[in-house]
């Protein structure tokens, strides 16, 4: 356009000086300029119409572009939506193999059937020993429908050798052991440690026998579990796990002490 403008103002600079020219020579001359300016503007013509082809083919660019990009933005929305659900899936599968890897052990004496369960390096039955030793063993209150929800209680004497083979009582330590892999002592091992808690050790609470076996106290409220360590013969390590313990005034479980005639609950641990 610009070439248009200046090739018109060219025209009329040099018309000023073929004024005196015959009117032949001057109807020549503006002929083969008019031709120049067709050239010129023929020329300008092409060029606006590549111009506009390239205007068409970057908007025709710029629409498939954003073609692209919301088809790519469906295709995230739908891989979001399946890793959700692939996500729900695999969940419902873990659930499942935990379940499924549920364990169990079979008591050879009796043929009791106990659960098992393992909490980082240490394998518990989860659930309290039910085996009748005879002497050094009482139900709670000398009521047998005890024993099948908790087990027997046992004097310390007696809790020492009843584990079944391949089993045995476990020792303080590896109590420790135990509370520092649920969160070490305190209202977390507790909740963690009772029935249906994260860890599966399931604690049932089956109160204690004193020196009476025919007075226990605290089912329900109190569990409390040997171990094979004494302090002295007079006082035996044992773990607590109690609904409300009255120096903390809030639910504990914690490594506790007693005396060796006294009926608690066994929980056996893989040798």
């Amino acid at each position: 356009m610009k070439n248009i403008i200046l090739t018109i103002s060219y025209l009329f600079f040099f018309s000023s000086f073929i004024i005196g020219q015959s009117k032949k020579e001057q109807i020549a001359n503006l002929n083969k300029r008019v031709d120049s300016l067709e050239i010129i503007i023929s020329k300008q013509v092409i060029t606006i119409n590549q111009l506009n082809s390239s205007q068409i083919e970057l908007k025709n660019t710029l629409r498939n572009n954003k073609e692209d990009v919301d088809k790519l933005v469906r295709n995230i929305s739908i891989i979001s939506k399946n890793l959700s659900l692939y996500k729900g899936k695999v969940d419902s599968l873990k659930n499942s193999l935990e379940i499924s890897n549920i364990k169990t052990f079979i008591d050879k004496r009796d043929k009791k059937t106990y659960k098992i369960v393992q909490i980082e390096n240490q394998i518990w039955m989860s659930e309290n020993l039910a085996y009748n030793a005879g002497s050094g063993c009482w139900a709670y209150n000398n009521d047998n429908n005890n024993v099948n929800t908790y087990g027997y209680l046992y004097d310390w004497e007696t809790s020492k050798n009843v584990c079944p083979q391949g089993w045995h009582l476990p020792s303080k330590k590896e109590f420790d052991t135990l509370l520092n892999n649920v969160g070490g002592a305190g209202s977390k091992a507790y909740h963690s440690l009772v029935l249906n808690g994260e860890s599966g050790f399931h604690a049932l609470l089956g109160g204690w026998g004193g020196w009476s076996k025919d007075k226990s106290i605290y089912i329900g409220e109190v569990g409390r579990f040997w171990s094979s360590t004494a302090y002295h013969e007079e006082l035996i390590w044992d773990l607590d796990v109690i609904i409300h313990d009255d120096d903390t005034e809030e639910e504990n479980a914690q490594i506790g002490g007693c005396h060796p005639s006294t009926g608690f609950s066994v929980r056996c641990i893989q040798d």
